[in-house]
Parts: C-alpha cells; structure tokens; sequence
C-alpha cells in the first residue's frame, strides 16, 4: 500500500509579506515537514519589502498535488489576496484543499 505524502503549501505572488513566508518555510522544513512554496504568478515575486523569492512550484503543479493539502499559508494581506485572488486556478485550487480538510492560516506577519 502507498502512503501519500502531506504537504504544507505555501503561496508567494508579487507583495506578499516575505518575512512570514521566510519563517513559516524556515521553521517547517527545520521541522522536517514537507513544504512547497507555490507561485501564483511569475517565476519569481517580489514581496512587500522588496525581497524576491523563487517558488519551488508553479500553481499548475499544486494542483496536481492539492489532495496532499494539510494546510495553506497565504503570507497576505486583503489587498494583495485580493488581487491573486482573482485567478480561477486558485479558487479551485483552495477548494480542493478545502476538501481534502487542509487548515488555512491567512495573512501578513507583524513586519
């Protein structure tokens, strides 16, 4: 029988807040979860304070990995959420996620 692997997804687009996505990334994978950073836009983003990280994955591959959720961090504020928010991938994205009972932690750090 095959164990499927649990992910914790964390999504990166232009202004997100990249100190709470440094240390949320930081600590799970010291942790020794398993974490992918997903892009929603271009390769790279640059957060809020001007620094630019690389997602591991691109929206379309977390999709096909969705049903592996645990949870979803979005490092964001309304605004910036709001703007991703608008891609219909990812609507269908968190909703499979949703489904699969993935734990959403929503918005920016203290930075």
């Amino acid at each position: 029988m095959t164990q499927v692997q649990t992910t914790v997804f964390i999504l990166w687009a232009d202004r997100f807040d990249e100190a709470a996505a440094a240390v949320f990334i930081s600590a799970l994978r010291e942790a020794g979860v398993r974490v992918k950073v997903v892009g929603l836009s271009v390769q790279r983003a640059v957060g809020v304070h001007g620094l630019a990280l690389v997602p591991d994955i691109t929206l379309e591959q977390a999709l096909s990995i969705a049903g592996q959720a645990v949870c979803v961090i979005v490092p964001a504020d309304g605004v910036s959420m709001r703007v991703a928010g608008q891609d219909p991938r990812l609507r269908e994205f968190f909703g499979v996620t949703a489904m699969q009972g993935a734990r959403f932690i929503v918005g920016p750090g203290n930075g």
